[in-house]
């Protein structure tokens, strides 16, 4: 799932000052199989009244512990009680005595005149209607099949308790269950859900009855289903997008027919296991109606219509989102949907390797994209940037009530940051090696952490590679990342006498005096200048950083610069004595600058101008760096720049200092340029940009050119944003 961030300060306050317990289903029962209908009312007359649709279930479920009450959820939902029945596998019925509603819990309990036994029973509610809702459960949208001529439809979005809205059930992610759906609707319209129409009924009146085949066993927040008068592409390999005729007749779902026919094929073959469903649809809702960005519901994926729907004409950035967007939820066919996290707490192994595979994937779509560069800047230095202004927390986050997500830049953009670092400190194959034995093994299930650790130690255990994580488990160290909250500065100090370099990392957000902080275990590994060859090829650790302060003797050059985490692939910035930082100002302002990886140059830029803004270093420090600017060709680098120096946190953090100007550029040129009537930081900030973004703005400019790559169109998105700076005269 991608979805819009909302703040509700209301519940995380109310959460915070009382302590908040989700309610958990008891454990004496468990669903095998539903077998839902579901007919909703649409008209296209009276739109702002409120629409209903009515329903009934059968669900097959095993008691397993003998009991006189059954529990499951349901919301807002109107339940005809003289409707309901129990009945075992002999037929024989338990008597119901009374149900009881728990607005609080969300939640339905039929009471039984008589003990009810282990085994295995019907349990049927043969009436219940509710409201089409708004945005979330299953809701009505509408939209305009031609000028002046609204249509309504009608679609589910079940994550994470939104199915308990649209109909009585577990509304739980582990207790999975098969589902056989029924639709109801009106002649002139269709319906789709997970599986494949299994056959229709007529039952007169302009009414029709769709039934679908049997669906895997799967959570209840996957299940999906929708009723409306779309059309669709051709069926392609088990594919076909849902969109209104007109979309469909421009052309506007071809891209992503064809996008998502080759993501599958790559998740397959990276995966090692085949789609399980016999297709996969993609369904556009209107934005206005639908909160998400898209949502991976098994089968038959929902987007936010602007996410989906492109023409010839759409920007790059529009491309991008629409191939990143279908490979992040195709990637939840695997992880999400065939193994599922066992509760919210841990949803992140599901949503952060979605959001890795988002750019993984759709790099081997797309590679002129270079999105695996794209994904340093997009997601984690964004991640380093959104826990500085968001909040810090760990992946595995306690959820405190009903609906609640963790934090979404926690489990988006660090979950997959900290995914990327294993891949690399693991090396790619034994990560993939890994993937597939997590997915093979717990495939149907639901999962907790250690059991995704378990499998990569699996995996190098068999590659004979525990040397790769200094003979640690792969549990030991990511059970240390995903319950650490915040992320670590390692601080790089050298002895150029001896070679003898000193490693210590803390916490940005540690009390200098609390003897309590975080302590992190820390792939660490080496560049340096004095090597024949620039190799960053390399990217498992060097060494392990396991205490807060660690000093090494290797031989190490006392010439020329070092640097730390090649390619930015752990997850922490990087500090570095004085002499250091002077060494790496000179090379990157040499015109040998391109021998340091294009990772490590935006690296080096988005860590020593947010040092300088926790006053780790001085401000010189980073303006003189960026002085190399004017040289720098390639966007990954420059887009660093431009999002680190925009920064507003960045921006007031230097210039409301201005007592302390003197010092910032106490050895800097650019002052003395300035004039003195007119020597504020936002002047000096201003003629900075100017001076080192000339290069760029000469080599690409702010109007677009007939040979732009789809690459020079990004970069320019970015760099546009300069441009009333740049041209201003004054």
């Amino acid at each position: 799932m991608i979805r819009f961030v909302f703040v509700l300060l209301f519940s995380v306050t109310l959460c915070s000052i009382v302590s908040c317990q989700v309610y958990r289903l008891p454990k004496n029962v468990k669903p095998l199989r539903y077998f839902l209908t579901m007919e909703p009312h649409l008209r296209d007359t009276d739109l702002q009244k409120t629409f209903h649709y009515d329903g009934n279930v059968k669900i097959e479920l095993e008691v397993l512990e003998d009991t006189k009450s059954i529990t499951l959820h349901q919301l807002q939902l109107r339940i005809d009680n003289t409707t309901i029945e129990l009945v075992n596998s002999n037929g024989k019925e338990n008597i119901v005595v009374d149900t009881s509603k728990d607005g609080r819990n969300e939640t339905y309990t039929i009471h039984f005149g008589e003990l009810v036994e282990i085994g295995i029973y019907n349990l049927t509610i043969g009436n219940f209607s509710g409201e089409l809702g708004d945005g979330e459960g299953f809701f009505h949208a509408v939209y305009f099949k031609e000028p002046g001529k609204p249509r309504s439809l009608a679609v589910t979005h079940f994550e994470p308790t939104g199915a308990r809205l649209a109909f009585p059930c577990f509304d739980e992610p582990a207790l999975k269950a098969k589902f056989i759906v029924s639709l109801i609707r009106r002649e002139g319209y269709i319906s789709v859900s997970n599986e494949n129409l299994d056959m229709t009924e007529n039952l007169g009146d302009g009414r029709f009855k769709d039934t679908f085949k049997e669906t895997p066993i799967m959570s209840t927040f996957t299940l999906a289903f929708a009723v409306c008068d779309y059309e669709a592409t051709e069926k392609v390999e088990r594919q076909r997008v849902y969109a209104n005729s007109k979309a469909i007749k421009n052309g506007e779902a071809d891209y992503a027919l064809h996008t998502g026919i080759k993501s599958l094929k790559l998740l397959e073959e990276f995966t090692g296991i085949d789609f399980v469903l016999d297709k996969l649809d993609q369904f556009a809702v209107p934005d206005a109606y639908f909160y998400e960005h898209a949502m991976e519901n098994w089968g038959l994926v929902i987007y936010g219509q602007s996410n989906l729907l492109r023409s010839n004409s759409s920007p790059a950035e529009d491309f991008k989102r629409t191939t990143s967007y279908i490979a992040h939820e195709y990637a939840h066919q695997w992880f999400g949907n065939l193994v599922t996290a066992a509760w919210w707490d841990y949803l992140w192994i599901c949503e952060s390797f979605a959001s890795y595979f988002q750019y993984y994937i759709a790099s081997l779509v797309q590679p002129s994209w270079r999105l695996m560069d794209q994904f340093v800047i997009d997601m984690l230095h964004t991640a380093l940037k959104q826990e500085e202004l968001r909040g810090e927390h760990p992946l595995n986050y306690r959820i405190r009530y009903s609906g609640q997500y963790p934090p979404f830049h926690i489990m988006y953009e660090k979950g997959a940051s900290i995914i990327r670092m294993m891949e690399h400190f693991l090396t790619h194959e034994v990560f993939r090696r890994g993937i597939q034995i997590y997915l093979e093994t717990n495939k149907f299930t639901a999962t907790v952490p250690k059991d995704l650790y378990n499998a990569f130690q699996q995996a190098v255990n068999k590659a004979g590679v525990n040397n790769l994580l200094n003979n640690m488990t792969v549990r030991e160290i990511m059970e240390v990342w995903d319950s650490t909250k915040g992320f670590p500065i390692v601080t790089v100090k050298r002895d150029y006498r001896t070679g003898e370099i000193t490693l210590e990392q803390k916490s940005q957000f540690d009390d200098v005096d609390d003897i309590t902080t975080s302590k992190w275990i820390i792939p660490i590994n080496f560049l340096f200048s004095s090597d024949e060859q620039f190799d960053f090829s390399k990217t498992s650790a060097d060494l392990w950083l396991t205490e807060k302060t660690a000093t090494i003797n290797r031989n190490f050059s006392t010439d020329g610069l070092v640097i730390v985490n090649k390619q930015q692939t752990g997850y922490y910035r990087v500090n570095y004595d004085l002499e250091n930082w002077e060494e790496i100002i000179k090379f990157m302002n040499s015109e040998n600058f391109t021998l340091i990886h294009v990772l490590n140059r935006a690296q080096l830029i988005n860590d020593a101008f947010n040092l300088a803004r926790l006053e780790e270093i001085p401000w010189d420090v980073p303006f003189r760096l960026g002085e190399y600017i004017i040289r720098e060709k390639d966007c990954i680098p420059l887009a660093a720049f431009y999002d680190t120096i925009s920064n507003n946190v960045f921006i007031y953090s230097f210039l409301d200092r201005k007592a302390k100007e003197s010092q910032y550029f106490k050895n800097y040129t650019l002052p003395n340029a300035v004039p003195s009537e007119d020597s504020s930081e936002y002047y000096i900030y201003k003629e900075y940009l100017k001076a080192v973004l000339r290069g760029v703005s000469e080599r690409l400019g702010f109007k677009s050119k007939p040979n732009d790559t789809h690459i020079d169109q990004l970069h320019r998105d970015k760099f546009i944003r300069f441009r009333s700076i740049l041209e201003d005269t004054n």
